[in-house]
């Protein structure tokens, strides 16, 4: 009976010493995968990698090439490596936007970031993205771009050039700068030559802000103020700061006339191939960086504002009649686009967005 009692007993506590390192052992795997999701999304693992080829029209260091850059690298991480990116910096001064949606569009490269205004080939009316005064303020464009309102457009776009528009997000609010000229009212930029981009819409409304538009190349703008070609020039003003500008421009006027923005796309047959996974990942991550990108880009502008102010000693025009402006360019486009539905439809839908 002893024996048969010693026997259950010594059973019990090998049932129980298994039972316990049988516990230990699963407790493994859980801290296994806790560390893999540390290094990124395990939903990737079995998809195969893919290096994206993007150009960023921006100079280092010059918005929107850092925001980029943190885009970019935060994709790699989250998609423990699958994705890699492959960027090429400073891309309006080595082709031009323009060259660049024709690359887009060959597919030699597979995303980039342009102005609005270069898919007016397919869509003319996205030019109204770039006339002064039309979006009222960062979180206008988000709403705009992020929304049912911007919806037909991104289907046109893809639908007629084949290109995928993943988000269209702020960069900077445009300022007007001179040499010994302070700008209040659209009558003190009567006569005064202004530099823009060459581009219709640009320079119609620089014209609708009073002043004499005079498209020139980014390349050659800083000779340009320097010799007296053009009086000012109007620009972000880390744009400025990345230009030197301040060198050749004595006056800035806070006008803030256009919200800058820049479309982020890629080519479409590059996306459609492209697991879903990806697809997600890269879209979502772009889309959440512009929506907290205002508060960073406002904190920076206001250290430039003082930098220029302290540093450079450039005369900072505050107490501009914005509602001048925002008359003059108001009816400048009426007059302009009033008849023509497409760009009054979108005209709209912006405003629509901004009540």
């Amino acid at each position: 009976m002893k024996k048969r009692l010693a026997a259950v007993v010594i059973g019990l506590v090998m049932v129980c010493c298994t039972t316990a390192c049988q516990s230990g052992k699963s407790e493994q795997p859980t801290e296994t995968a806790a560390t893999e999701a540390e290094k990124g999304d395990s939903s990737f693992e079995n998809l195969a990698p893919v290096t994206v080829k993007i150009v960023c029209t921006s100079l280092e260091g010059e918005e929107p090439t850092p925001e980029m850059q943190r885009i970019t690298q935060e994709i790699e991480e989250k998609s423990d490596g699958r994705i890699t990116f492959d960027i090429t910096i400073g891309g309006s001064t080595l082709f031009g936007e323009s060259e660049m949606y024709d690359m887009l569009r060959s597919g030699s490269i597979d995303m980039c970031n342009v102005a609005p205004t270069q898919f007016s080939d397919v869509a003319p009316e996205m030019s109204v993205c770039c006339w002064p005064y039309v979006f009222e303020s960062a979180d206008n464009i988000n709403d705009f771009w992020t929304g049912e309102s911007s919806q037909y457009l991104k289907d046109m776009v893809k639908e007629k050039s084949g290109i995928e528009i993943l988000t269209t997000g702020f960069t900077g609010v445009r300022n007007v700068t001179t040499q010994g000229i302070e700008v209040r009212r659209p009558d003190d930029l009567d006569g005064v030559k202004i530099r823009c981009m060459d581009s219709k819409i640009y320079v119609d409304g620089t014209n609708a802000m009073g002043a004499t538009a005079v498209p020139i190349a980014w390349s050659e703008l800083y000779f340009a103020l320097q010799t007296g070609v053009v009086q000012g020039q109007e620009n972000a003003n880390t744009v400025m700061e990345a230009g030197s500008l301040y060198e050749v421009q004595d006056t800035l006027s806070l006008t803030e006339h256009l919200y800058s923005m820049s479309t982020f796309a890629a080519n479409g047959d590059f996306w459609d191939k492209l697991p879903n996974e990806y697809q997600e990942l890269i879209r979502t991550t772009f889309v959440e960086h512009f929506k907290a990108f205002p508060e960073k880009l406002q904190e920076e502008n206001d250290k430039l504002l003082e930098k220029f102010k302290s540093d450079y000693g450039m005369k900072i025009v505050e107490d501009v009649d914005k509602q001048a402006f925002i008359d003059a360019c108001g009816e400048a486009f009426m007059k302009e686009f009033g008849d023509d539905e497409a760009y009054v439809k979108m005209y709209e839908s912006v405003k629509e967005c901004a009540e």
